[in-house]
């Protein structure tokens, strides 16, 4: 049987070789990065792995941040290939270097930007959209397109038809292959309204000899402002908005009225006076 002393002295034996086995064991810098690539500005976990029981940590991860941290974090918001170095130390001052090779893979997003071939108009108003985006470091492959009216597209160059009046957002946002996306809003970017509505009336005429005058009264509706051309039919013309013309000689005469808004449409209404 084992007396208490033998016991004591062979657990001090024990305790005496594993303290030396770790004392020797032979230090080892390791480590891992969670994620390794996506889009800037990209957060990157890291975490030691080493073995050897170091004590001290030094990081150079890449992007001219440094960190002193077990377990440190870095946001990366430029676009390229990083390498990340860990230097550890032990307590008895020995270290170990690794240094990982274009681990940390970031992607630019692309540039957002469109334009329109009309931003404002009467109804129903087609507007031909235009991709202006720029990718970053790969190449866009999708676009979703909200013109504000409750319809998309995921067209790359859509034509749209705006059919009622209002102030539209349109947005659009764009994908690329490495997975990174951009989304851009341009605020009431269509303007549209209900157009322009030419009507008029005029007097008859109070008797059958020549020259004969009529009064031409104008109630044409529409947005914005509102400028008149009247055409009487026997060669003359006016910009009035109410005018009078006599008319020298007998005959039919088709009166035409053309009345523009300042939204850049327009509508003609013909009319006849005899």
């Amino acid at each position: 049987m084992l007396t208490k002393a033998l016991l004591r002295q062979c657990f001090i034996l024990i305790s005496i070789f594993a303290i030396a086995n770790a004392a020797n064991a032979q230090l080892s810098a390791n480590f891992s990065a969670t994620p390794t690539s996506g889009c800037s500005p990209q957060v990157v976990t890291f975490t030691d792995l080493s073995t050897g029981n170091p004590i001290e940590w030094k990081w150079d991860l890449g992007n001219g941040t440094t960190s002193v941290l077990q377990n440190p974090s870095a946001t990366y918001f430029n676009a390229g290939q990083f390498d990340v170095t860990l230097i550890v130390k032990d307590a008895a001052g020995n270290s170990d270097t690794l240094k990982k090779i274009q681990l940390i893979n970031v992607f630019a997003i692309p540039v957002v930007n469109f334009s329109a071939s009309a931003t404002a108009g009467c109804v129903p108003l087609t507007v031909q959209f235009t991709d202006l985006s720029t990718a970053g470091s790969s190449v866009i492959n999708q676009w979703l397109w909200d013109f504000g009216d409750g319809t998309t597209s995921t067209a790359h160059n859509p034509s749209h038809i705006y059919t009622a009046a209002g102030n539209y957002n349109v947005t659009l946002r764009v994908s690329t292959t490495a997975g990174c996306s951009k989304t851009l809003t341009k605020t009431n970017y269509i303007r549209t309204n209900n157009g322009v509505i030419a009507n008029f009336t005029n007097s008859s005429p109070t008797g059958c000899k020549l020259p004969i005058t009529i009064n031409f009264t104008n109630t044409s509706t529409g947005s914005g402002t509102l400028s008149n051309l009247w055409n009487f039919g026997d060669g003359n013309t006016s910009t009035a908005t109410n005018p009078t013309h006599t008319y020298n000689s007998t005959g039919n005469f088709t009166v035409t009225l053309t009345v523009t808004s300042s939204a850049d449409h327009n509508q003609q209404l013909p009319g006849e006076a005899s």
